[in-house]
């Protein structure tokens, strides 16, 4: 996805997919502020009760959890920050190595999975392992074969989020791994577990998102920088607000207006929403952080 200046002439228009998606799947049913309060709070849990008790957790388990918070945190990164995209500064040439090395760095990975996790599965799922970890090395060659030595960077970004999923899905097997003494603890050990597969869902959900603007709107020359754009429409305005800035214009602008009418005053109020939606959003996504980077410190701390 490109992130490009937003003229004022460009309109955002209602994404019916976008708002199932990332408001109801999302916001509600997979919200991670409650998914992780619940993590956060059995960890601690389980830290102090370890702290006079013995587990028996192998180390191995806290080696998969490990890897499973780590790859939370390159989905956080990538498809909410947009870390991959937002760097405008960044010189072309660095970006391409980047997007190189991480290419690399999947690619032992799936090798690794492949030798260690791969047995596990039934014949018939094997299957459309193989196709998943194929597939987007397909779908590269095919994207070079129609684009110029300059677009290399970006079928290697496309190719990269596209391997992606191999990883988050056999992140859920991960979490049946982990164990640190749930089966003792029996409710509360059975509420962190789907906090953990709702974490991940969200993170599925956020990847979905991305792919639909990324597909639907990426050469349309807006300036993504909320999701809610695309459904927290401001009524006869002609575009979406783009960044915070131009809420606080638009809003000055309403504010100083002779002879505010009922639809100006509406159109004040939903500004003033969107921009506490983006504020919102950007809470969520520093709480994730948070929980991935605790998470990682309590699985090395236990491995140790």
């Amino acid at each position: 996805m490109t992130f490009k200046s937003s003229p004022r002439g460009i309109t955002i228009q209602y994404d019916k997919y976008i708002h199932l998606v990332d408001y109801y799947l999302c916001n509600i049913l997979h919200n991670p502020i409650y998914s992780s309060t619940i993590i956060i709070s059995f960890t601690y849990y389980q830290l102090v009760q370890n702290s006079s008790t013995t587990t028996t957790t192998a180390k191995e388990d806290y080696a998969y959890d490990l890897v499973s918070n780590i790859i939370n945190l390159i989905f956080i990164c990538r498809f909410q920050f947009k870390f991959a995209h937002n760097h405008k500064l960044v010189p072309p040439l660095a970006k391409l190595v980047s997007e190189v090395v991480f290419l690399l760095i999947q690619i032992a990975s799936c090798c690794y999975l492949m030798t260690t996790l791969y047995p596990v599965y039934p014949s018939s799922i094997q299957i459309f392992i193989i196709l998943q970890i194929l597939l987007p090395f397909v779908i590269f060659v095919t994207s070079m074969w129609h684009h110029a030595a300059q677009e290399w960077t970006r079928a290697l970004s496309e190719c990269n989020n596209n391997l992606l999923p191999f990883f988050i899905s056999n992140s859920f097997l991960f979490i049946n791994y982990y164990d640190d003494g749930l089966g003792s603890i029996g409710l509360m050990g059975l509420c962190f577990k789907l906090a953990c597969f709702s974490f991940k869902f969200y993170l599925i959900y956020q990847f979905v998102v991305y792919e639909l603007i990324s597909i639907n709107y990426c050469d349309s020359g807006m300036e993504i920088v909320d999701n809610c754009q695309f459904y927290l429409q401001r009524p006869n305005l002609g575009s979406a607000p783009t960044s915070e800035v131009q809420l606080d214009e638009d809003l000055e602008k309403k504010m100083t207006a002779e002879g505010e009418t009922d639809e100006q005053m509406s159109m004040m109020t939903t500004m003033a929403q969107v921009k506490r939606w983006m504020r919102y959003t950007s809470f969520k996504n520093w709480l994730m952080v948070f929980v991935s980077c605790a998470m990682i410190g309590v699985d090395v701390y236990k491995m140790i």
